[in-house]
């Protein structure tokens, strides 16, 4: 499934109903759960309902699920530009440069055969 093409909610459901489809093939009860990640129950209950969680408390779920390791797939380590590597020799980027504008404005008062 490609997320491209939903909405945020539509993305909260997906992830809500893929954390009860793990909960329940672990065959452990929400109250299980969320005792486990130290959370409330009704937490857990919104969680898998798609109405949304705090990024700590998705960390604490997977946990709780056995599968924290899913993070690294949600968020890999970005590639390394091998030029950029060398010309900061060895440093990652820490600010993002201004967007340049396409191309410079011109004179629009010359021209061709125009000798002044």
């Amino acid at each position: 499934m490609s997320f491209d093409q939903l909405s945020n909610e539509a993305i909260l459901q997906v992830l809500g109903d893929r954390l009860e489809r793990y909960r329940l093939q672990a065959n452990i009860t929400q109250a299980e759960v969320a005792e486990k990640a130290g959370i409330s129950l009704g937490t857990l209950k919104r969680a898998e309902g798609g109405k949304g969680l705090s990024l700590l408390n998705l960390v604490a779920v997977l946990r709780a699920l056995g599968k924290v390791e899913a993070l690294e797939g949600f968020l890999p380590e970005p590639p390394l530009d091998p030029l950029a590597v060398r010309d900061r020799q060895g440093r990652y980027r820490q600010r993002a440069s201004k967007k340049r504008s396409a191309m410079p404005e011109l004179d629009n008062n010359w021209s061709w055969g125009d000798e002044s």
